[in-house]
């Protein structure tokens, strides 16, 4: 899922979107990877499942 992908769902400001996916980028339960299509895109990915 894109950043703009996940401000759209969640309704949430970018600047919290930015932050959440820092945190979770930090924690490693998030990846950061180059869109398949387009290499301009970063599309996120969980890492692992949360218990």
């Amino acid at each position: 899922m894109s950043r703009q992908e996940l401000i759209d769902e969640s309704f949430l400001p970018p600047r919290t979107v930015n932050y959440g996916l820092s945190r979770l980028k930090e924690l490693g339960l998030v990846r950061e990877e180059s869109h398949a299509e387009d290499l301009r895109k970063v599309v996120y990915e969980l890492t692992e499942a949360p218990f």
